[in-house]
């Protein structure tokens, strides 16, 4: 009985890879991730910003639905200090939108929801990012809200119309490079702004 070697021929054994193969497919791999994962940080800031603006536009929307409906004030209650607004559809007992802990939500304004800027990683914030000036010109509000009757109230009257006059909030993303603008006309039309090369579009 003749035995056949199991000859592997000139490359030798070609079952398989080596460790060093693997270590270098594992380290390119690896470093493509990396590059990805910091593409994808400012993609994922500014995605988030968007939606926050648009959020911000819509309940502005749905607090002049909301006074509408109810024929009476309604109001939108920011708190930069904590990133959050409030919807609120009666001021409480006090008859007023920013009295004793109204801005923080522990106060008596009727509230129908709040929201919370401060998504994880700070990805939008209250802010004005690279703008240099807020949407109307003049002086960028030290805590980016204009709305001051009262001071950081949007209210709302039964026709739908701002009792506080045009303003803007302003919101950044954690980059502090871009921007949006989202407020009320004294005519109760929203409007959402964002800066892009250096004015607001």
């Amino acid at each position: 009985m003749k035995i056949q070697k199991n000859e592997a021929g000139p490359l030798g054994n070609a079952g398989g890879f080596t460790i060093l193969e693997l270590i270098i497919v594992i380290a390119i791999i690896s470093i493509m991730v990396g590059m990805t994962a910091t593409n994808l940080g400012p993609w994922q800031a500014n995605m988030a910003l968007k939606s926050a603006a648009r959020d911000l536009y819509s309940i502005i929307q749905d607090a002049r639905l909301l006074a509408v409906r109810n024929n009476s004030d309604a109001a939108v209650v920011f708190n930069a200090a904590t990133n959050q607004y409030h919807l609120c559809s009666a001021p409480g007992a006090d008859g007023r939108w920013d009295g004793a802990n109204d801005m923080n939500g522990t106060g008596d304004n009727t509230i129908v929801r709040t929201i919370t800027l401060n998504t994880p990683d700070n990805k939008a914030r209250f802010g004005k990012g690279k703008a240099n000036a807020p949407v109307n010109g003049g002086t960028m509000p030290g805590d980016y809200v204009e709305f001051s009757g009262p001071d950081n109230v949007l209210v709302v009257n039964s026709r739908g119309l701002s009792l506080s006059g045009e303003g803007y909030v302003y919101l950044e993303n954690r980059y502090q490079d871009t921007a949006y603008a989202v407020g009320a006309e004294a005519s109760g039309f929203v409007r959402m702004w964002k800066w892009q090369n250096g004015a607001w579009l």
